[in-house]
This record gives C-alpha cells, structure tokens and sequence, in this order.
C-alpha cells in the first residue's frame, strides 16, 4: 500500500499499514506495541469498530482501534481476522 496524506479539515493522516507487535488485554484491546525498535505504551482507546474485510478474497472481518499513546501519538491499529496487527493509520 502506497503512503497517502489524507485531509479531513484540518488533522492530516498517513496510510502506513505496518506490521507491528502488540500485547493486548482481556477482551483483546491494545495495551502496548511495538513499531520497530520503539514501544508505544497505550493511554486511552478511544473507539474501536469492525470493518467488513474484502470478503471476495476471503478476507474475514477486521477489529480497529483508535489509540492514543503516552508519548502523545494518535494511532488507528487493525487486527486482522487471523490476528496479525497493523498499524493502519497515524494521525499528525
């Protein structure tokens, strides 16, 4: 996938779609994760939504989650349906 700015008013996202690292708690949620060499402690979910995946492929559904982090990022992580965590989008 192809990295894209997009503008919504005024905030400015970055399509990334990453595969990262993550520990999640009980029902699933994100609790930490890593990009790379840098860890991302979780402070707040903000929304979490599932989305329909390209089922004509095969693709099962996709859970998203809005994250802001204790270093002050912005994050939408994807899980997958067969659990492979992404960072989809970030947020500037």
């Amino acid at each position: 996938m192809d990295n894209k700015l997009c503008m919504g008013g005024e905030e400015m996202t970055k399509l990334v779609y990453r595969l990262i690292q993550v520990e999640a708690g009980g029902i699933g949620e994100p609790r930490e994760f890593q990009d790379g060499e840098v860890s991302h402690q979780i402070q707040t979910v903000i929304d979490h939504w599932i989305e329909m995946g390209e089922w004509w492929n095969g693709e099962g559904n996709k859970q998203l989650w809005r994250v802001w982090t204790h270093q002050g990022g912005l994050f939408d992580l994807e899980c997958s349906a067969d659990a492979r965590w992404f960072i989809y989008r970030v947020w500037d």
